[in-house]
C-alpha cells in the first residue's frame, strides 16, 4: 500500500516537474520576446522621432513658400493698381504736368515766346 501510494506520489511530482520545466521554457520565451518587442519599440520610436521632425521641416518649408508666394502676389498686385493708376487719363496728365512745371523750375526746358 505505502509503495502504491509512493509511485502514485512520484508520478505527480514527475508531472509536476515537467510543468515546472514548461513553465520555465515559456517565461524564457516570454522574456525573449519581451526584449525584442522593446527593440522593435526602441526603433519605432527613433522613426517616429525623425518623422515628426521631418514633419516640422516640411510645415516650415510650406509656410515660407506661402510667404514667399504672398509677397510676390502683393507685390504684383501693388504694381498692377500703380500700373492702372498710371493708365487712368486724368492721373497721367497730372503726371505730365508736373514733369514739365519741374523740368521749366530746373530750366530745363523753354516755352519759345
Amino acid at each position: 500500500m505505502v509503495v502504491k501510494y509512493y509511485h502514485e506520489s512520484q508520478e505527480y511530482h514527475n508531472r509536476f516537474l515537467k510543468l515546472v520545466e514548461e513553465i520555465t521554457k515559456l517565461i524564457n520565451e516570454a522574456n525573449a520576446k519581451h526584449k525584442e518587442y522593446l527593440e522593435v519599440k526602441k526603433k519605432a520610436d527613433e522613426y517616429h522621432k525623425k518623422a515628426v521632425e521631418m514633419r516640422s521641416k516640411i510645415i516650415a518649408i510650406k509656410k515660407e513658400r506661402r510667404n514667399r508666394y504672398e509677397k510676390a502676389m502683393k507685390t504684383l498686385e501693388e504694381y498692377n493698381i500703380k500700373a492702372r493708376r498710371v493708365m487712368d487719363p486724368e492721373e497721367l496728365e497730372k503726371f505730365v504736368e508736373q514733369n514739365i512745371e519741374r523740368l521749366k523750375k530746373e530750366g530745363k526746358i523753354s516755352i519759345g515766346l
